[in-house]
């Protein structure tokens, strides 16, 4: 998917998630308790705003906490430690490490009729889809240039055309990807497409874990940009809202050339999708999946304070190298990049 296209879809969702926010609210107001109903209706719509907005204000980017979702590497710690349980290319969240893949036949192809047992087997995870958060540009250091204590990039961005950073986003990400840069290996840059998805139980019957973020870039950009076209055509080819249809994320390992030009083999993320439906297996977390993309759809800074990246102010970024770069535990953590075959974070 170009990146035209990808602006396209992207405003093609928000304006789906415009116009099911006034129906959700309807909704919402027709079935929730009474006791609530009650206390929600004695207060003014203006002080919950002021409410809110008061909560945000003294919330610092800092404190704010955000699931992703990793890969186990053949240098993750769990792998490199044997830590019972944990296997390469399962799916993690990477603060509390909690596994989130089951392995075993691939569930999407036997809902086409395929024999279990003669179905390949993955470490795969359902999901329900939440929303598309900004793209991310972050310009990684290397391996010379990183301190121990310190982050891992040189700047990170939601906006590419950035005039202090346009020109080292161009020069540093893959050709393919709309930049220049050709050489062998890693490339400097990295485009993280962010998807918010709700990761479902195996029996697709509740919520397995929150909502978490899945960055999409390099090695998984791929699967990124399948998820994208799926989402951006649902409501065309099938008739469904975003938070009505279940999706599978699973894990292949793939060769790639590492910066020597030499053979190496990393977990990467593909993506595929469900036939059955969210709204009829788990209504609850479909709910819950609409609620908190309608949430994000109305409040912009939320989506980049979640990102730890701040929002183009007057068409540009902030300069984030001064107070949030290199904060580790917000890189991109599904590809095998920057350093290669180790899990980011």
């Amino acid at each position: 998917m170009s990146t035209e296209e990808q602006n396209v879809a992207d405003s093609e969702f928000q304006a789906e998630a415009t116009a099911t926010a006034d129906a959700a609210t309807t909704v919402l107001a027709a079935t929730r308790p009474a006791a609530v109903a009650n206390i929600m209706d004695s207060v003014s719509q203006e002080d919950l705003a002021l409410l809110d907005g008061g909560i945000n204000e003294n919330i610092d980017q800092s404190e704010i906490k955000t699931s992703r979702l990793a890969i186990m590497q053949s240098k993750s710690p769990e792998i490199d430690n044997m830590t019972p349980g944990y296997q390469q290319g399962q799916l993690i969240e990477h603060i509390n490490r909690t596994i989130l893949t089951t392995y075993g036949p691939a569930p999407w192809l036997i809902e086409q009729g395929i024999d279990p047992s003669k179905c390949p087997e993955f470490n795969y995870m359902a999901f329900v889809y939440v929303f598309k958060l900004p793209t991310e540009w972050i310009k990684w250091k290397k391996d010379d240039e990183r301190t121990d204590g310190e982050g891992l990039w040189h700047f990170k961005t939601t906006d590419k055309n950035d005039p202090k950073y346009a020109d080292e986003i161009r020069r540093g990400t893959w050709q393919k990807y709309g930049g220049t840069y050709t050489e062998k290996g890693a490339p400097p840059v990295t485009d993280n497409v962010n998807h918010m998805i709700l990761p479902l139980t195996p029996d697709l019957t509740g919520a397995k874990y929150g909502p978490i973020i899945s960055s999409f870039s390099r090695t998984s950009s791929e699967a990124g940009s399948a998820l994208s076209t799926a989402i951006a055509q649902l409501r065309t080819m099938r008739g469904l809202r975003t938070f009505q249809a279940i999706f599978y994320l699973y894990t292949t390992q793939e060769s790639f050339k590492d910066k020597a030009g030499k053979a190496t083999k990393s977990w990467v993320l593909n993506i595929a999708q469900s036939s059955k439906r969210a709204d009829l297996l788990c209504p609850g977390v479909a709910s819950l999946a609409m609620n908190t993309g309608i949430g994000f759809m109305k409040n912009q800074s939320m989506q980049h304070a979640i990102l730890n990246a701040s929002p183009p102010e007057a068409g540009h970024s902030d300069d984030l190298t001064k107070s949030h770069a290199g904060r580790t535990s917000n890189a991109s953590t599904t590809d095998a990049f920057p350093g290669e075959d180790e899990e980011v974070f």
